[in-house]
């Protein structure tokens, strides 16, 4: 397979940029583009104070979420300059009911998408992965925090089930992850279990390991045969 777009969703902490650096080492070796999405919930109505509307409180989180991923994309130029990389903002609104951007102009890079009014991140993720196509989606496992542990550990479990490209998980570290830092793999274990489903993740490995120059361990675990006294079969 062909590696030239890989999708990164990111929740706004550090430790969900620890999928940053895989992605960008990756995209180097590959020539491919990178996409940072980010899935912005809708406003809670019962969160906005009294004094405000709920269109100001949702364009002020929109446009804070906006800032976040300009950012981030900054960082990942400033490491990868030969690396083409966009922004993504999924956004769900509460204040509007048509999911519009109110009183606003909608920028290019904000799509506006119902199953964050209505379901969850993952399905918003999920729905734009089908229309975007990425040949990859790399994110981390989970946060440092409570939340953020919960927000990635959930997400990436249901990316996993039903996102319609393959998902590269990463655990994150302690610490600021670096950008600029090779983080290719040396080394690619491939578990497998005798079945042809298994083996499709065979030419997604055999892919990254061409980039990254790296060596295969093919591992299949057998179970022991147990005799009819209960003992280990010979």
């Amino acid at each position: 397979m062909t590696v030239r777009s890989i999708l990164v969703p990111l929740d706004g902490s550090p430790f969900g940029e620890y999928a940053l650096p895989h992605a960008l080492s990756l995209a180097r070796r590959a020539g491919a583009r990178v996409e940072l999405a980010h899935a912005r919930e809708p406003v809670s109505l019962w969160d906005v104070p009294a004094d405000r509307t709920p269109e100001g409180e949702d364009r002020r989180a929109t446009e804070q979420a906006m800032s976040y991923l300009t950012d981030v994309a900054r960082r990942a130029k400033a490491a990868s300059p030969a690396v083409a990389v966009a922004t993504t903002l999924l956004h769900g609104s509460a204040a509007d009911p048509r999911h519009g951007y109110p009183d606003a102009t909608r920028p290019d890079n904000v799509l506006l998408t119902a199953a964050l009014y209505r379901r969850s991140v993952a399905d918003a993720l999920c729905e734009y992965a089908t229309e975007s196509r990425p040949d990859l989606v790399v994110l981390t496992t989970h946060g440092r925090g409570p939340l953020s542990r919960f927000w990635l550990g959930s997400v990436a479990t249901d990316l996993v089930q039903h996102a319609p490209a393959p998902v590269l998980l990463v655990r994150p570290k302690e610490g600021p992850p670096d950008p600029a830092a090779d983080t290719a793999p040396r080394r690619i274990l491939i578990p497998l279990d005798g079945s042809p489903f298994a083996e499709q993740i065979i030419p997604l490995a055999v892919t990254v390991g061409t980039l990254a120059g790296a060596g295969y361990r093919l591992l299949r675990v057998v179970p022991p045969v147990l005799s009819s006294s209960g003992g280990l079969g010979g």
